[in-house]
Formats: C-alpha cells, sequence, structure tokens
C-alpha cells in the first residue's frame, strides 16, 4: 500500500501531466464532468493544485535544520 507521501508524489504528477497537455493542446474551453471551465480558469486552478501539492509534499518529507551561533 502506497505512503502518503507516495500518493501525493503521484498526484503532482498528474496534475504536472495535465498541465503539459493543457499548454500543448489548448482549447478555448474544457468540459469537466459536465462543466465548461475556460483554459485560464483550468490553467489557474491546475496551477493552484500544483502548488498545494508542492507544499504539501514538503511538509511530508524529512528535512535537516542548521543553526550557526555568533559568538
Amino acid at each position: 500500500m502506497p505512503t502518503d507521501l507516495e500518493n501525493l508524489k503521484t498526484a503532482y504528477s498528474n496534475v504536472c501531466q495535465q498541465l503539459a497537455d493543457v499548454t500543448a493542446n489548448a482549447k478555448p474551453t474544457y468540459n469537466i464532468d459536465g462543466q465548461n471551465v475556460s483554459w485560464g480558469d483550468h490553467f489557474r486552478n491546475l496551477m493552484q493544485a500544483k502548488d498545494e501539492l508542492a507544499k504539501a509534499i514538503t511538509d511530508q518529507e524529512p528535512y535537516e535544520e542548521h543553526h550557526y551561533g555568533f559568538t
């Protein structure tokens, strides 16, 4: 079973693929679940999803903090 982090990375890759497709094959409007959405709105929604997923991935990954003191 994939971890939450693996699922987030998969979702991020899926959104990036959709962005690549939308920019390569731009249409004036898109039909998403029976609702018409303009290209600009669709693009902005995908970019927002990408940014939110990137933050969620960063929040899940281990990190190190380095602190330097001055004397």
